[in-house]
């Protein structure tokens, strides 16, 4: 099961009756998570989303769930593109909790890799790695439409992949961050 999740919210619609003072509590209700392969699930699904309980990944942590429940309905290239998104919004939130300028409409899952190498985030060589995250939606998942005849077909096993590169990616960058 994911995590349960309260986060405090500032309620901007107070209710009358009784009064609650503006603050409501959200909670993001455990899911079941899909069990491939136990050491994968143990080192790197599991720490993933504990990583992701943080409210400040509220919306990488919808985003990782939404994966997994596609993974577990079939829904493969649902599944690519519900990870390679969790990582895009890690990287803006890291950008946004460090201060590091980056243009949150436009900035490519590329170029917010390149934002973070040059702030030293990870050592250069591991831009290519995580830059092949945004490869793999593209060129796999249904994220930027892939025409009449796809290049590629989508199974279970490139997006099992996918999923668990991602959170493990995912992992890296937010240690790497500090933000853990």
């Amino acid at each position: 099961l994911s995590p349960w999740i309260e986060t405090e919210v500032e309620d901007e619609t107070p209710r009358r009756c009784p009064p609650f003072g503006g603050k409501r509590i959200q909670i993001t209700y455990p899911q079941f998570i899909r069990l491939d392969n136990r050491y994968i699930h143990q080192e790197v699904v599991v720490p993933c989303l504990n990583v992701l309980a943080n409210r400040d990944f509220a919306v990488a942590n919808q985003e990782i769930l939404n994966a997994h429940s596609a993974l577990t309905h079939g829904e493969w290239a649902d599944a690519i593109t519900g990870s390679a998104a969790a990582f895009e919004s890690v990287l803006k939130t890291i950008c946004s909790k460090k201060k590091w300028p980056f243009d949150a409409e436009r900035d490519t899952c590329s170029r917010l890799v390149d934002i973070c190498r040059k702030r030293g985030l990870f050592p250069s060589f591991y831009a290519d790695p995580l830059k092949f995250t945004g490869t793999i939606r593209n060129k796999l998942s249904d994220a930027h439409g892939r025409g009449p005849e796809p290049d590629h077909s989508v199974s279970q096993e490139l997006a099992e992949h996918m999923v668990h590169l991602t959170s493990s990616h995912i992992l890296m960058l937010v240690r790497c961050a500090g933000l853990e």
